[in-house]
C-alpha cells in the first residue's frame, strides 16, 4: 500500500454532510489522512456506523486512514440554569464591590456584600445573614439580621467541607472566602476552579512552571500544597494569608441592611 507523498497532514471532522460513502470516498483520494470522529455529538451509534464505513473507504481506494475519536471533555449541568449578574473583581488579590445572582426568570436570587472578604448575603425574599470568617477567610459562621446563628461550618485543611451544623439554604461563599457551588462542589477562582475533594485545580496553569522552583511544575496544585498559610486568589498564582480584616464601615452594613 502506497504512503502519501505529502508531508502535511489532512484532518477533516466527519458530520452529517460528509457521512455518507460516497462523500467519505471522494474525501479519501482527496488525500484525507485522518478521519475525526466527535463523540460530544450525536449517538454512539451513528459514529460506530461512521466509523465502518470510513475503513471500508479507505479499503477501496486503497490508503491508509487514522481514525481520530475526540471524546468529549466533563460537563456540570446542574438544576435550573441561572445567570451571575456580576461577579466579584479582585483588587490586590480582595474581593471589591457586590454580586449578584439572578434566576432563569430575572428575579433576584441573592445579593453579596464584599469588602476584601465577603460580608454578608440578602436573599430575594429579604433574608438578610452576616459571614464570620476565620483568619484564611473562610466562612465559619452565618447569623441572621437578629444576631443568631444559622449556620456552622468546618473545613478540612484542603477546604472539603467536614461538618456543618444548623444547616440552611445559605451561604454561597465557603473556603476561603471564595464562591462555592453546591452542585459541583467547586470554587470560582476567577481564572479556574478548584476542587476541594482532591485539592487541585480541574485545569492546568497556563504558567509553565519554573525549572528552578519545582513547586511550581506541578500545574494543578493549589496554593503550593500549603493551603494554612497560602491561597490562590485569581487561580494563577499563590500567595501568602494576610489576617487583614475586611475594611467596611458599619454605616454600609447598616444602609445595605435597611434595603432589604
Amino acid at each position: 500500500m502506497p504512503l502519501p507523498s505529502h508531508k502535511t497532514k489532512i484532518v477533516a471532522t466527519i458530520g452529517p454532510a460528509s457521512e455518507s460513502p460516497t462523500v467519505m470516498q471522494r474525501l479519501v483520494e482527496a488525500g484525507m489522512d485522518v478521519a475525526r470522529l466527535g463523540l460530544a455529538h450525536d449517538t454512539l451509534d451513528l459514529q460506530i456506523e461512521r466509523f465502518f464505513r470510513l475503513r471500508a473507504a479507505a479499503e477501496a481506494a486503497g490508503r491508509p486512514l487514522g481514525i481520530l475519536v475526540d471524546l468529549p471533555g466533563p460537563k456540570v449541568r446542574a438544576g435550573a440554569w441561572e445567570t451571575i449578574g456580576l461577579l466579584p473583581s479582585r483588587t490586590g488579590g480582595r474581593s471589591r464591590g457586590a454580586a449578584a445572582i439572578f434566576d432563569g426568570d430575572g428575579q433576584l436570587r441573592t445579593q453579596y456584600l464584599l469588602a476584601g472578604a465577603p460580608i454578608g448575603e440578602r436573599r430575594g425574599n429579604g433574608a438578610t445573614y452576616y459571614y464570620l470568617a476565620d483568619r484564611n477567610g473562610s466562612v465559619r459562621v452565618v447569623v441572621n439580621d437578629r444576631g443568631e446563628v444559622v449556620r456552622e461550618q468546618a473545613y478540612e485543611p484542603f477546604g472539603q467541607p467536614r461538618a456543618t451544623q444548623n444547616a440552611t439554604d445559605v451561604e454561597d461563599y465557603a473556603f476561603d472566602g471564595e464562591m462555592w457551588d453546591r452542585e459541583s462542589g467547586l470554587l470560582y477562582l476567577r481564572h479556574r476552579f478548584y476542587d476541594p475533594a482532591i485539592g487541585r485545580f480541574i485545569s492546568p496553569d497556563p504558567f509553565a512552571g519554573d525549572l528552578f522552583e519545582p513547586r511550581t511544575l506541578n500545574r494543578y496544585v493549589f496554593a503550593s500544597n500549603d493551603p494554612v498559610n497560602r491561597h490562590d486568589p485569581t487561580g494563577l498564582a499563590d500567595e501568602p494569608i494576610t489576617s487583614t480584616p475586611p475594611q467596611i464601615s458599619t454605616s454600609t452594613v447598616a444602609i445595605w441592611a435597611a434595603k432589604a
